[in-house]
């Protein structure tokens, strides 16, 4: 196996491999050990009737779900007669985040990027899953080369501050080793807002979450009908996965419970529910913002566009 595999059709390199990204060090912007350190770039309290001011930490509800392009959810999440083309800039328009497992398996081009982000409102933000290479083909050993290489692609997301975390989902027949996940975390940049999904209970631990708090890297916090991730906090944010097909209207108030306790203590939270052949997820995580008196601005003019030719 080559020590760099490169995924079918990604034939070109970024160009600025083998480097960090300009995010990563000296950008107050994105360095959370900088003194000047934001946790995200800020949204105007306007926009958002959740964002709390607890001293200058700005804390907020990003619910959404594991992609969009799905034109199954029509009618009951998009409007009919909406051209594919338009789902992105028109679910912005509903929900606030959207995490993307395309990164999983391409290192995506930059015109894609652009279109993502001219596609979206100044307050919404990308959660993006890290590459198999990284989680499933190395298994988080020798990632030094191609690290860089996946970040510096995903680089204009957080430029402009729409980054809300990368995923690192880890394969289920990864057993816990302290060692490997020390090295690694040695390894990723610490700017990088990072989340782990561990599906081997034997990764949940407390020596896993000292070494994810020693590192500002969060529990990734998956619901599915099989197993639930403790729900520990390690990070300055929340990253949840709600995984199962279905929820009662009690699940979900339990469920906004506790993610208004996260932000009632300072910390953003990124709530993703499953995609599946129905748009429930995507129904969900319009109600849970709905809940939390969260109202979107449709900031972007596509999104604007196109509320305005398919109302709901």
């Amino acid at each position: 196996m080559p020590t760099n595999p490169v995924p079918n059709g990604s034939a070109s390199q970024p160009k600025n491999q083998g480097k960090l990204p300009p995010l990563a060090e000296k950008n107050p912007e994105y360095n959370r050990d900088h003194p000047q350190a934001r946790r995200i770039p800020p949204i105007a309290i306007e926009d958002s009737p959740l964002a709390f001011e607890l001293g200058k930490i700005m804390a907020q509800i990003f619910a959404g779900t594991s992609g969009w392009a799905y034109p199954n959810w029509k009618p009951d999440f998009y409007p009919a007669k909406l051209a594919q083309k338009k789902f992105l800039n028109y679910y912005a328009s509903q929900l606030n985040t959207v995490e993307v497992n395309f990164t999983f398996r391409q290192l995506v081009k930059e015109s894609t990027i652009q279109n993502w982000l001219g596609d979206t409102p100044p307050h919404f933000r990308f959660g993006i899953k890290a590459h198999q290479v990284i989680t499933h083909i190395k298994r988080l050993k020798g990632t030094e080369d191609f690290i860089p290489r996946f970040l510096a692609t995903i680089e204009p997301v957080a430029a402009a501050g729409k980054l809300s975390a990368v995923l690192f989902q880890l394969p289920p027949n990864l057993k816990a080793d302290a060692g490997l996940l020390k090295d690694f975390l040695a390894v990723l940049p610490r700017s990088v807002p990072a989340a782990f999904e561990f599906r081997h209970e034997s990764w949940f631990a407390e020596s896993t979450w000292d070494l994810l708090r020693s590192n500002k890297a969060a529990v990734c916090v998956a619901e599915t009908e099989t197993r639930t991730t403790p729900d520990v906090v390690t990070a300055d944010f929340a990253y949840y996965r709600f995984r199962k097909p279905t929820y009662t209207g009690e699940e979900r108030r339990l469920m906004l419970d506790r993610i208004e306790q996260h932000v009632a203590a300072g910390r953003n939270v990124y709530a993703y529910f499953k995609h599946e052949e129905t748009p429930e997820g995507a129904l969900y995580a319009a109600e849970l913002l709905r809940s939390a008196g969260r109202t979107l601005q449709a900031a972007s003019p596509k999104a604007l566009e196109s509320r305005k030719q398919y109302p709901a």
